[in-house]
């Protein structure tokens, strides 16, 4: 599984995969040489992590957008045929897990290249709000436990609970005791 490294208005490019394949010599880690996403003509390194650190596998994608219907948690458009990523509520890096009730729908691969990537800006933290309708949660909230405002094309949201099992709850879950 692979994951970009980011890129800053194309960062350091390499003007040939050639050059880039010498360059990932020097490198420690692996690395291989991809396209550039902005479609500049050149070729960045892609940094390949080890499973332990890769993102959720694609039977749970695909879990998670059947669960969310294809559809943006934040807005309600449809995903298919546009940008579009499953992206963690609680940051892997704060403790955030692969599972289901930590994982959303959104539009935008989270690089902030288009104007809806909602990805981006919850990524980001730019709207206070989106911690409140769920969509961002703090390392010391349990996923399970904290609601996501769900909406739909129209405008109006219905307030659930992602569980682990791949669908939404009406109900808030028991807590468990300590």
């Amino acid at each position: 599984m692979s994951q970009r490294t980011p890129i800053r208005r194309c960062g350091k490019p390499y003007a040939s995969e050639e050059e880039a394949r010498c360059s990932k010599r020097a490198l420690t880690g692996a690395a291989v040489p991809v396209p550039c996403p902005l479609r500049c003509g050149y070729w960045h390194l892609e940094t390949v992590r080890d499973d332990a650190d890769a993102g959720p596998d694609q039977a749970t994608r695909e879990l998670v957008y059947e669960r969310d219907n294809w559809a943006c948690v934040c807005c309600g458009q449809p995903v298919r045929g546009r940008p579009h990523s499953v992206g963690h509520r609680m940051r892997r890096s704060q403790g955030g897990s692969n599972l289901p009730s930590n994982l959303l729908t959104f539009l935008g691969w989270g690089n902030g290249f288009t104007d809806e990537d909602h990805h981006a800006r919850i990524d980001q933290r730019k709207d206070e709000h989106d911690e409140a309708r769920g969509y961002t949660v703090r390392s010391w909230h349990d996923p399970a436990l904290v609601p996501v405002m769900v909406f739909s094309p129209g405008g109006s949201g219905v307030l659930a609970w992602p569980t682990d099992d791949g669908r939404w709850a009406t109900e808030a879950p028991a807590r468990e005791a300590s």
